[in-house]
């Protein structure tokens, strides 16, 4: 469906990022069809996402009260990785900071690039334990309300092990 009643600055983005609204996404076409497949990809992802944490009725509204807080990076990453699972430009971008070794850690180098670090986390897990995992982790995260418990169950490990282990395996690919 289209439609602009109602909602003024729905084509002011200068972020670069889909913006979502309830269950409705705002998407531009610039003239590439693969900018715009990502943006609606990552704008459905986003809808999706929230409909998981906070329901989409009243009454799974109301069930999850306590809503789950998942970190910007994580949240914002999975809708970038999902929009696009991988290109050059992300790989080039995360070789570029690993090069310059100005972090030390995952949650520092998220502290400054969210979107980057939630995409190559997610991404990583895609790698390393398959797509089904990433489901299921999501899955589990919103059954627990937990971001480490959904880890540990599905996993094995603990969310800090893995975010070392991303640290690693990023190191090891950009010294080859």
């Amino acid at each position: 469906k289209q439609s602009n009643i109602g909602v003024e600055d729905a084509f002011e983005n200068t972020d670069g990022l889909t913006r979502v609204d309830d269950n409705k996404i705002f998407v531009h076409f610039n003239g590439d069809h693969n900018h715009l497949r990502k943006q609606i990809r990552q704008g459905i992802a986003g809808v999706y996402l929230r409909s998981m944490s906070i329901g989409s009725n009243l009454q799974e509204m109301v069930q999850n009260a306590v809503m789950l807080h998942m970190p910007l990076r994580f949240e914002q990453g999975l809708i970038s990785y999902i929009g696009e699972e991988w290109s050059t430009t992300i790989d080039n971008k995360l070789r570029n900071i690993f090069a310059s070794e100005e972090y030390k850690d995952f949650d520092q180098f998220a502290e400054d690039n969210p979107i980057l670090a939630g995409h190559s986390f997610w991404y990583y897990l895609d790698l390393k334990f398959g797509k089904a995992t990433v489901t299921n982790v999501l899955y589990l995260v919103r059954i627990n309300r937990d971001l480490e418990n959904g880890f540990t169950y599905v996993l094995g490990t603990t969310l800090e092990k893995v975010k070392e282990d991303w640290k690693a395996y990023f190191e090891a690919q950009y010294q080859q």
